[in-house]
């Protein structure tokens, strides 16, 4: 359980987690190669390798990231519980104080912070399941966040979320954010893909619409992905990019909900 003890944080910045939230995450950090056995089956692309080695960067993305998925798991979690709160409160303070007021937002008998840490461990685990052989050989993940929802909420013994003691309303919260914690970088491909924004479009606006009232908790998670695939070049080369996107779309998010009344003339009229 070293990625679960590593995640532990910064008490005096970073929310303090409950007895039944550390004792949950550690059960869910302790199981994961097991689980990563009991799914790599359903993969259309199965292999003795994968089965018995399911963290083997070779059987991941190796050109965006340094770690198997079991790692880039664990080193996520890290990232979204020691180094995403600094992050908000860098872009910006008050941006960050209404995050983490949602996030302190309790949803049953846990807090929504507490279940996007859930979220960040059982985020890829549609990669176990969706992996495949692209067009030069490497693998290929599409759809990999839609199945990660799907194995949280549904399934032959009710999804992970039921075999975790979650309620109906707290796995459908973790579900929707495994669902859209790669919504962001769609974002980005999109319009690497098209050569910008388009002119008189306001993208950001239209994936904070996306997101709906989940977009604090998706930019958390898209930050933390970030961080969390290792020293590559893609990721040096990209890093700049996607931290802008992060906060064009934090900002976005932030924007969209909040009551026009709450805002300042400045932020109004500030582009997308």
């Amino acid at each position: 359980m070293a990625g679960a003890r590593s995640a532990a944080g910064d008490p005096e910045t970073n929310p303090v987690l409950s007895a039944r939230a550390a004792a949950l995450l550690a059960r869910i950090d302790r199981d994961l190669p097991t689980l990563a056995r009991e799914l790599i089956p359903q993969s259309p692309s199965v292999s003795a390798r994968f089965l018995e080695r399911p963290d083997d960067p070779g059987e991941h993305k190796p050109e965006w990231h340094q770690y198997g998925i079991i790692t880039h798991t664990r080193q996520f979690v890290v990232a979204l519980r020691d180094a995403v709160p600094g992050a908000l409160r860098r872009i910006d303070p008050a941006i960050a104080a209404r995050a983490e007021a949602y996030f302190a937002t309790p949803l049953d008998d846990l807090t929504r912070w507490e279940l996007l840490l859930v979220a960040g461990y059982w985020h890829d685990v549609g990669k176990f399941t969706t992996r495949t052989i692209g067009r030069r050989g490497d693998w290929r993940f599409i759809g990999h966040a839609h199945d990660s929802a799907r194995l949280i909420a549904a399934g032959p013994d009710g999804g992970l979320g039921a075999r975790y003691g979650l309620t109906a309303t707290q796995t459908a919260f973790v579900a929707r954010l495994a669902d859209l914690h790669y919504a962001p970088m769609e974002l980005k491909l999109a319009l690497d893909r098209g050569g910008g924004v388009p002119m008189g479009r306001d993208v950001y606006g239209e994936i904070a619409a996306t997101l709906g009232t989940a977009g604090y908790a998706v930019c958390a998670l898209f930050w933390a992905d970030c961080l969390s695939k290792g020293d590559t070049p893609r990721q040096r080369t990209q890093r700049p990019e996607l931290w802008n996107l992060l906060v064009r779309t934090l900002h976005a998010v932030d924007a969209a909900a909040r009551p026009k009344s709450q805002m300042t003339t400045e932020e109004m009229i500030a582009p997308g």
